[in-house]
């Protein structure tokens, strides 16, 4: 998972049922972008909250941005700013995906 500054959250996991026959092997990466309060910066401390639904009402979006049928992904990096993800492999190649 990794968490931008101003408010997306990117993940990968397992939920390919949706796209493949099969449900143990896959990945997609998805995210959520989390509104902005008074502040420009989304800060996170400590551990996360005890009612999850809490965390939930303040989503405005959750998005697929890719899928896979393997299990090659394990490291994942996200730059607002630019507006760029990188997700690396486990054979050490690492796939730029950019958004606008």
């Amino acid at each position: 998972m990794a968490l931008g500054p101003y408010g997306s959250a990117i993940w990968t996991d397992s939920h390919t049922q949706e796209y493949f026959a099969f449900e143990d092997q896959g990945q997609r990466l998805a995210g959520r972008l989390f509104q902005q309060h008074e502040s420009s910066h989304v800060v996170v401390k400590g551990p996360m909250p005890s009612d999850i639904h809490e965390a939930e009402e303040t989503a405005i979006a959750t998005s697929v941005f890719a899928y896979q049928q393997t299990d090659s992904w394990v490291n994942i990096a996200l730059d607002e700013v630019e507006g760029i993800v990188a997700l690396g492999h486990e054979g050490g190649e690492i796939t730029l995906l950019s958004y606008a």
